[in-house]
């Protein structure tokens, strides 16, 4: 019995069954050597749906080679599983000449989170491809990657945006938070309002410091500010945190509206 047939005889099983059937592992795995790209990307999907023995087909058939569209959905679907047995084949894809393919990769490697994920990560900081660099700051965001705090300073200053974010997810330090303070005024607010909305939200974050954010954001006194100082107050739940910026949001609210009036 050829492959092909067996192909054949599980599409047409699919097909009987409705277009949202779920192959089963054996189907999926057995689709991977399909001809047609779709077959393939069905085979890719359902070993996705497969959990962690899933792992083992895909990376068998990303080593036979795949096109760059099968090779980033076969990496996604390893992202999804979430199992740091895919760690090795990660790695290496990490530096693909494809920047689609080091962007599912470094998205994969924060998900599945083998041991040494975050130094991979780190180097994509400095990728020739703004996509690369703007996932591996998000990544080491979600990997905790302490660590990587100076360089994603650095990452931000030379237009990695992203890095906000993971800064906010990451700093403890007055040092550092000190740092994130000084960009306000210097770079436009939308730019660095990912930090506050992850640092004023995070249980592990000083009360004190919080405040400290509230009242430097005050300072600069503009209407963006006033109201996202409001959504702060309506959406934290320690109650000082929340009560310092309603009443900030209200106190600017009132000046700006005498400076409008004069």
């Amino acid at each position: 019995m050829t492959r092909k047939w067996i192909i054949s005889a599980i599409l047409v099983v699919a097909s009987a069954s409705g277009a949202n059937a779920q192959l089963s592992f054996n189907e999926s795995r057995e689709m991977l050597g399909a001809e047609s790209a779709d077959e393939v990307r069905m085979g890719i999907e359902g070993l996705a749906a497969a959990g962690r023995r899933g792992v083992r087909p895909l990376v068998e058939r990303m080593d036979s080679g795949l096109p760059t569209d099968l090779l980033v959905a076969s990496v996604d679907a390893l992202r999804e599983i979430g199992h740091n047995s895919a760690g090795d084949i990660l790695f290496r894809l990490a530096t693909h000449r494809a920047p689609e393919v080091r962007v599912a990769a470094l998205n994969a490697l924060a998900a599945c989170r083998p041991r040494g994920a975050a130094v991979t990560v780190e180097f994509g900081l400095s990728d020739m491809d703004a996509s690369v660099r703007s996932a591996a700051a998000s990544a080491l965001g979600q990997l905790e990657a302490t660590d990587a705090i100076p360089n994603l300073f650095t990452a931000f200053e030379k237009g990695v945006l992203d890095a906000s974010s993971a800064l906010g997810q990451l700093v403890t330090e007055d040092s550092d938070i000190e740092r994130l303070l000084g960009y306000l005024g210097n770079v436009p607010f939308d730019s660095i309002r990912p930090a506050f909305d992850e640092l004023l939200m995070r249980r592990n974050v000083r009360r004190p410091q919080k405040l400290q954010i509230i009242g430097r954001l005050a300072e600069l006194a503009t209407p963006e500010i006033g109201g996202y100082l409001g959504g702060v107050a309506d959406l934290n739940q320690d109650s000082a945190v929340a009560s310092a910026a309603r009443e900030a949001s209200e106190v600017l609210a009132q000046s700006v509206g005498t400076t409008v009036q004069n």
